[in-house]
């Protein structure tokens, strides 16, 4: 079985994965052209066309209707993922690079080979069932960046849409891997779902979505964080207090952790102390030989 066979969600029974390079991508970088010339089709834009900002768009049937100039990749890619069940993963070294189009009930594959005509990209086709042959996933590396790389596993690119729905499962695994893909990938954009998750009846969700947050950033709110310290998961409290070890209440969330139930947890809080207590200890005064002065 090849590499990317193994990558193969179950329900595919074919495939095509298309790498498609940016012209020239052998050749030295060259100054990234200007949004106004990324436009997707020729022919001035609509009146409704939007600047900058979440692009306006509608998807149908597989077709894409758009008018947007000067948005970014990683916002194109969210919309698009909203819209459609199609996974849009944008490399942050490209996340800020802006397009412009201006489409009208144009194949979706079609608009995204030439939104992104000036990135290295990679386009997976798969088959589910008696379904035919549909764009599932696009991947989206800087030029010249492509080259050599192999897609991310099948449960990392679920589409927005998909991870959204996720967050709703029966099925706390489910939840729980949801909110840390959707944290992943849209960082203080899913705070509210994070949030959300926070309070989730699940410990293993609420685990999986403390720590997703603080591998990506995402600051947690003083209140929240107050109330994960009491959690009743030891793996929740743990986590809670690595969140607030540089913080502003680090010593008093220590402190009051100091007599946990979990020997992690209490291990984790006297550590916290005696780190802050060196950095507040004093630089020690250097010795002085000088002799008093005579009386």
């Amino acid at each position: 079985m090849t590499a990317v066979a193994r990558l193969l969600p179950p329900a595919s029974v074919a495939l095509v994965l298309l790498f498609i390079a940016a012209a020239g991508a052998a050749q030295p970088a060259e100054k990234r052209p200007n949004p106004g010339a990324s436009a997707g089709a020729a022919g001035p834009a609509a009146a409704t066309t939007t600047s900058g900002g979440p692009p306006r768009l509608t998807i149908k049937n597989g077709r894409l209707t758009a008018s947007f100039k000067d948005v970014t990749l990683a916002e194109l890619a969210d919309a698009i993922s909203h819209r459609a069940p199609i996974a849009v993963i944008v490399s942050g070294a490209c996340a800020g690079h802006r397009v412009a189009a201006d489409f009208n009930d144009v194949p979706v594959d079609q608009a995204m080979r030439q939104l992104l005509r000036h990135e290295d990209v990679f386009y997976f086709y798969g088959v589910e069932g008696n379904q035919p042959t549909a764009l599932k996933a696009v991947w989206v590396y800087p030029k010249g960046h492509g080259r050599g790389l192999f897609p991310i596993p099948p449960d990392q690119w679920g589409s927005t849409r998909d991870l959204l729905a996720g967050l709703a499962s029966k099925d706390p695994n489910v939840r729980a891997h949801a909110i840390e893909s959707l944290v992943q990938r849209k960082r203080d954009g899913a705070r509210d779902e994070l949030l959300t998750a926070l309070n989730d009846s699940s410990s293993e969700v609420r685990a999986q979505a403390l720590y997703a947050a603080m591998q990506a950033g995402v600051d947690i709110p003083p209140s929240a964080l107050k109330g994960l310290i009491q959690d009743s998961s030891p793996d929740v409290r743990f986590l809670a207090l690595q969140v607030s070890a540089n913080g502003p209440d680090a010593r008093s969330t220590a402190q009051a952790l100091l007599n946990d139930p979990s020997e992690a947890v209490r291990s984790a809080a006297q550590a916290t102390i005696s780190r802050l207590d060196e950095q507040a200890a004093p630089a020690a005064a250097p010795a002085t030989s000088d002799p008093s002065p005579p009386n």
